[in-house]
């Protein structure tokens, strides 16, 4: 049984059920539709067009294109995100010193080229005024000699301690011309890296020390520090052990340690750090505390050093008087007595009382 539209076409009422569609709904053109009316069927008491075999091609078509188009930007994604990934956070190389082997290329001629070629084989500025324009073009040329690779470090602050040091490093990057240390110090700093249009940022990789004899040579890589986010410890006590292991006398052997390659991070002063511990460890002895013995040994040429010896007697002195006492009371056997102390006044006597 059927039933007329309004247009006074008369359709056919489905017979057969037709499936209920979930996708969009295309509205094809006369002229897609001229051959093939459209038939309006209800279903679920819902209204559907079914459109011709044209109109059913091209929305299968369209349909197409948009599923290709996804997988293509899935695609497109998967690129991206392997891109990133191998762009990730990767251990970052040592950071380079200010010092130059060969700045001759970098060096026009005129009077001030032998200071400057001075300046950039020593990587810091002399002192004194003059050469500022030729120097920054120096800087300008050497730059663009040794561009990309490493950036420089710069120590930002150091901390000493008793027996260890802390510091904050970071590296410069993107520099506009080759910076160079001012006069005096042995590092960059954050005003001169900025100063050479760098971007900084702080350093995360490994550290490596080298320790400095006492005729000059140097033993590299005795040591590597891992730095996270710029900073870093340096444990004095824990680095002599390690050499000790290794055949070193620990860090007597050295002068000096160097952070980094060509010291870009500072260094550590151990004459220095050994007369701070020898100080430290006299004034600990005077106060009645730590070993008074161990002073003139360890650091015989202090200038407390006689003092603190016949301390450290007068201290050994007066423990074997109270021992010898002991063992008159019988609270201490002769034969502890004698084990404890090797060198003793007390010694025949005791030995006599014990029957040895």
């Amino acid at each position: 049984m059927g039933w007329e539209s309004a247009a006074g076409v008369r359709v056919a009422q489905a017979s057969a059920p037709t499936p209920t569609a979930t996708g969009p709904v295309f509205f094809p053109s006369r002229a897609e539709n001229s051959g093939a009316p459209a038939r309006l069927l209800r279903t679920a008491g819902r209204a559907r067009v079914l459109l011709g075999s044209s109109a059913v091609v091209r929305a299968r078509r369209v349909r197409g294109d948009r599923r290709g188009q996804g997988a293509t930007c899935l695609a497109c994604l998967t690129v991206v995100a392997a891109v990133l990934l191998s762009a990730a956070p990767a251990q970052a190389r040592d950071p380079r010193g200010t010092a130059v082997g060969h700045p001759e290329a970098a060096v026009v001629a005129g009077p001030c080229r032998e200071r400057l070629l001075a300046e950039l084989r020593q990587g810091e500025i002399s002192p004194g005024p003059g050469c500022e324009v030729e120097r920054q073009i120096a800087q300008r040329r050497q730059l663009r000699r040794v561009r990309g690779g490493s950036g420089f470090g710069l120590l930002e602050r150091a901390t000493t301690r008793l027996g260890g040091v802390s510091i904050l490093v970071s590296e410069g990057r993107g520099c506009a011309m080759w910076p160079l240390r001012p006069p005096g110090h042995a590092s960059l700093g954050l005003y001169e890296i900025k100063q050479a249009g760098c971007w900084v940022r702080r350093y995360n990789g490994a550290l490596t020390i080298s320790g400095v004899l006492a005729d000059g040579s140097r033993v590299p890589a005795i040591a590597v520090l891992q730095v996270r986010e710029g900073q870093a410890q340096l444990d004095l006590t824990r680095l002599a052990v390690s050499l000790d292991r290794r055949g070193f006398t620990g860090l007597d052997d050295f002068m000096r340690l160097e952070l980094g390659a060509d010291a870009w991070a500072g260094g550590v002063d151990l004459v220095a750090v050994r007369a701070e511990l020898a100080d430290f460890h006299a004034a600990s002895v005077l106060r009645g505390r730590g070993a008074a013995a161990l002073l003139p040994v360890r650091h015989p040429d202090h200038p407390v050093a006689d003092r603190v010896r016949a301390l450290a007697l007068k201290t050994t002195l007066l423990r074997q008087d109270a021992d010898f006492k002991a063992v008159e009371r019988g609270e201490l056997a002769p034969h502890r007595f004698l084990e404890r102390h090797a060198w003793s006044p007390y010694r025949r006597v005791v030995a006599a009382m014990g029957g040895e």
